[in-house]
């Protein structure tokens, strides 16, 4: 058999008390590749996390690198680099010294580190910062040091936990942006954990979702947007317009309106996105008519929530789509309809 190159992580379980923690959880990341494991807080991302760092040993399964097991190899001597949310600077070193710290113990002459400093400082973007006294620099200039001292050792793996969770958000996109421009020019797997799907998507070339120390979903980010396949994932990624309706196999009837769709028949849980929703004149298959709740401008788009029939929804419309005030009437197109796995918290492979 073939030595699958870079990171495999298979069936890891690891409990606490009798109650897992991680349950029956496997990784694939490839060299080059960033993953993204994405779920709410306590889902057990970052146990796995530890598992595979090395700071934790699982009660089940397998882990290996290149091809090799890893599972009885310490985690200062597995090659594998990590950086956290607070990014855990010295505040008595310089930017320089931080960044130098990744070097000690291995064997290399001074000129050396000095040279491997400022590649690295070059490399996110903070050349001339090696004086820099730590608590000068802004959020963001922290959290590149912390990279580049991860960096430093020159890790096959790289292991990031929550790393931009303590950044506003307008800081974080930009981040996200310079961070996946950095991460495309190593040759190392990367493994980025986040409850926040919008970095998740920005940053990802594979999409893992966890619940409950499960991955429920993975896939390319785009793959797991357009079809989230369960109830949790769907939630979990901001769609929260679900109903109940009943398939003839052909069509689906809900409360709210008609949708052809071929399923089953039976009951199904039908998502209604919210691309290409637009003003209808009159209602029809596809359509939902109610009485406007509210209305709240967003920029690009104007939000609007609806009450059909006893159920609440909200939809974004682009911004100067004539809209009735509170109170008022409205029909809406919403021609994207998915059926959901009745189990929302089912895998797919």
């Amino acid at each position: 058999m073939a030595r699958r190159p870079g990171l495999h992580a298979g069936g890891l379980r690891f409990a606490v008390a009798g109650r897992d923690i991680v349950a029956d959880a496997g990784l694939d990341v490839g060299p080059g590749e960033t993953a993204a494991i994405l779920g709410p807080s306590g889902c057990g991302k970052t146990t796995l996390l530890r598992l595979i760092a090395g700071l934790e040993r699982p009660q089940a399964g397998e882990l290996l690198f290149d091809g090799d097991s890893v599972a009885d190899i310490p985690a200062h001597r597995r090659g594998f680099g990590m950086m956290f949310q607070d990014f855990a600077l010295f505040p008595h070193l310089d930017v320089g010294q931080n960044v130098a710290f990744g070097l000690r113990g291995g064997g290399r002459s001074r000129e050396a580190r000095t040279a491997r400093v400022t590649e690295l400082l070059e490399t996110v973007g903070l050349t001339g910062f090696e004086r820099r006294r730590v608590e000068s620099l802004s959020g963001g200039e922290r959290q590149r040091v912390a990279l580049a001292r991860a960096l430093a050792p020159e890790p096959r793996l790289l292991m990031l936990d929550e790393p931009l969770g303590s950044l506003d958000r307008g800081l974080r996109e930009r981040l996200l942006i310079e961070l996946k421009d950095v991460l495309g020019r190593l040759a190392i797997p990367a493994i980025y954990v986040t409850h926040d799907q919008f970095e998740a998507f920005a940053i990802a070339d594979r999409l893992a979702v966890m619940r409950d120390g499960r991955f429920v979903r993975e896939g390319t980010p785009e793959a797991v947007y357009q079809d989230p396949q369960t109830e949790f994932v769907a939630r979990f990624l901001g769609f929260d317009n679900i109903v109940d309706g009943v398939s003839d196999g052909n069509v689906i009837e809900t409360a709210l309106g008609i949708w052809a769709a071929k399923s089953p028949p039976g009951p199904v849980r039908l998502l209604l996105r919210g691309e290409g929703v637009g003003v209808a004149e009159s209602a029809g298959a596809g359509t939902i008519c109610g009485t406007v709740a509210a209305v709240a401008f967003q920029g690009m788009v104007s939000r609007v929530e609806i009450v059909a029939n006893g159920v609440t929804l909200s939809f974004g419309l682009p911004s100067g789509t004539a809209l009735p005030e509170p109170g008022g009437t409205i029909c809406l197109r919403v021609p994207n309809a998915q059926i959901l796995d009745g189990n929302p918290g089912a895998a797919h492979e």
